[in-house]
């Protein structure tokens, strides 16, 4: 059977099998592995095996593709090819030596449409919470919906084959010829399952019975028959044993403890502070996911409290990392060229390097993320509230402008970002407001420039052109500070809506985009430099009057502020109150990254310019 490719809305079935995170290191002696078989791995997939057996037990590798590559044509052949007892390619499995936990190599969607059908799940019932924070959700639960009345009115509904059954046993205890006494097509239907759950008609399962590396090979040599691996996985796989792939698997995965780093043994004769460092991967990694993707995204938007990054319950965060880490780690957007490169350059058999390696590497990304925010409230971090920077009006996650922000944020030696910083802390008030009442301008330099890195640069100009301004203008009207932004911005003015607004009822879009600005509109804000804060970030509190000079700490003296702005207190308020000058520190714009051909095995192909589709429509 051919691979299946969408051309409708796609039916989301990614609930159905967990992911779980293929181990990278042994965790048993090779001379007594676990025997996962217990014999012979049974090669027969029964219906009750989907319906309420293993299944659930069932896991795919977390690299993989999310499961929703069908639309519900494509789910509706399939459904008529098990149903007329056509040929089923084999549902090709591995079971870890390691762990006994169960993998499908190949198969995913198969196995999720007929457990679709037979819950009558078509992601709109008790998945309905997995995708209930994604901004495509009405599209999912729409096809879910289109999709169940296509199944039922061209295949039948599973229930209506569990009666049929039901009523062609009543017949033949009745002494009856179920075959001539019912009509052809209840008999057909209590037939086809009669056969698939009473007598010996399944599904073939095929097993890789190999270690992990057979596995890899096998998944490999599959998805390269028909549909070909996206970017993301197949680097994942090729590179997974450098300190960046592991980095990344980790994060994605909370710092989960013993998947991507060697255990610290005495076989490897590492010192004590490697050791150490070593022991502390899975944690940071942890702390990182957090400080990345906690608290989980809520598209209603009724808290301040937004995560940095957005990823989608139906894709994976190794989407995202496989971006940010890079960029994160480099301060630039790094070609593809140069990121293979450097994965290729991570990955070596000296445990001693690779720990080196890799405690600079998530040295770096710490200290990126702690100058946008910090839950420990370190006095370096400006903490910002991502709803005004990187969210679009109506609370979605647009990720070219959070890698804009990195890009003009973390350009430059530590002393230049600190500039920068009381730059941006000396003007952040009137910024913040530019953001809030011009998010259609601003997020459409996204949309012109492209998705991804191709509007990093673009986006960090704009921010740099407006900062210059307020500075420049810190003496000048709002009224002229706002004329100057829309020329800069080159958008509309205040009050530019989409949309006749006669229907009586308010969409879920406006239900957003009013919970957004009404957040926006009421927040608190750091008296040192007029910027929002949020309370459940990194805040500190500061004496009014200043503690030094005989300020007491009682609350009419007390007030939250961002911890950077605490820091730089005296030096933002000067700059505020034209007692003295800043410039933005001058850094030359490097070339705009060259994307060279792709290789012929396709391994790149739009590693950064096509994100997944369900990506895409989430992160706008």
């Amino acid at each position: 059977m051919a691979k299946f490719a969408a051309k409708g809305p796609r039916v989301h079935l990614d609930h159905f099998i967990r992911r779980q995170s293929l181990r990278y290191q042994a965790l048993v002696a090779e001379d007594s592995p676990i025997d996962p078989f217990d014999g012979r791995p049974d090669p027969s997939i029964r219906f009750d095996d989907i319906k309420e057996g293993w299944f659930t037990s069932l896991r795919k590798p977390d690299f993989q593709r999310a499961t929703c590559a069908w639309d519900t044509e494509d789910c509706v052949k399939f459904l008529d090819s098990v149903v007329h007892r056509r040929i089923i390619p084999s549902i090709i499995l591995w079971r870890s030596k390691e762990t006994g936990q169960v993998y499908v190599l190949d198969g995913a969607h198969r196995l999720s449409v007929l457990r679709a059908w037979m819950v009558d799940d078509w992601g709109d019932r008790a998945a309905n919470d997995f995708y209930a924070h994604c901004e495509n959700y009405e599209e999912i639960i729409t096809t879910a919906q289109t999709t169940r009345r296509c199944v039922g009115e061209r295949i039948g509904h599973f229930q209506e084959f569990c009666a049929a059954l039901k009523e062609w046993d009543e017949v033949a205890d009745r002494g009856g010829a179920p075959k001539v006494d019912l009509p052809e097509t209840l008999a057909a239907r209590a037939q086809f399952l009669r056969a698939m759950t009473r007598a010996n008609r399944t599904l073939h399962a095929q097993w890789e019975e190999g270690d992990y590396a057979a596995a890899e090979a096998s998944f490999l040599d599959i998805n390269r028959q028909g549909a070909p691996l996206d970017p993301t996985e197949q680097l994942l796989i090729e590179y997974r044993k450098g300190g960046i792939c592991r980095t990344i698997m980790s994060i994605a995965n909370d710092g989960a403890a013993g998947h991507y780093w060697p255990m610290p043994a005495p076989s490897l004769n590492l010192a004590g502070e490697a050791s150490s460092k070593l022991s502390k991967f899975s944690k940071r990694c942890g702390d990182i996911s957090k400080a990345l993707f906690i608290p989980p995204f809520d598209a209603k938007i009724v808290d301040i409290n937004v995560p940095l990054v957005v990823t989608s319950a139906d894709s994976r965060r190794h989407q995202n990392l496989i971006e940010i880490v890079p960029l994160l780690s480099e301060r630039h957007p790094v070609d593809e060229e140069k990121y293979v490169q450097m994965m290729e350059r991570s990955i070596t058999d000296d445990v001693g390097e690779l720990i080196a390696e890799t405690d600079s590497l998530l040295t770096r990304i710490e200290t990126s993320i702690s100058h946008f925010t910090d839950r420990s409230h370190g006095s370096t971090t400006l903490s910002v509230a991502p709803l005004i920077y990187w969210y679009n009006k109506k609370g979605g996650y647009v990720r070219g402008l959070f890698y804009g922000w990195c890009y003009w944020l973390l350009r430059g030696d530590e002393d230049q970002i600190r500039e920068r910083k009381i730059a941006f802390s000396s003007v952040r008030g009137r910024l913040e407001r530019i953001l809030i009442d011009y998010k259609d301008p601003f997020a459409q330099i996204q949309h012109n420039a492209g998705a991804g890195f191709k509007s990093a640069i673009p986006i960090s100009d704009t921010i740099e052109k407006l900062v210059e301004m307020l500075l420049a203008k810190a003496a000048d009207s709002d009224d002229q500070v706002d004329a100057e932004a829309i020329r800069i911005l080159g958008g509309p003015g205040k009050g530019a809506e989409n949309g006749s607004g006669k229907s009586r009822a308010f969409s879920r879009g406006i239900r957003s985009e009013i919970n957004v600005r009404a957040l926006l509109g009421s927040a608190i804000r750091c008296e040192i430099c007029d910027g929002v804060v949020d309370l459940k970030q990194g805040v500190q509190y500061d004496h009014k009057h200043e503690y030094a000079s005989g300020g007491l700490s009682l609350p009419s003296n007390g007030r939250p502020t961002h911890p950077f702005c605490n820091l730089f207190r005296a030096r933002i308020e000067k700059i505020r109150r034209g007692e003295s000058n800043i410039a933005l520190p001058t850094i030359a714009v490097p070339a705009e990254p060259v994307h060279p051909k792709p290789p012929a095995q396709d391994r790149l192909v739009s590693l950064f310019d096509a994100f997944p589709e369900e990506m895409a429509k989430i992160t706008t």
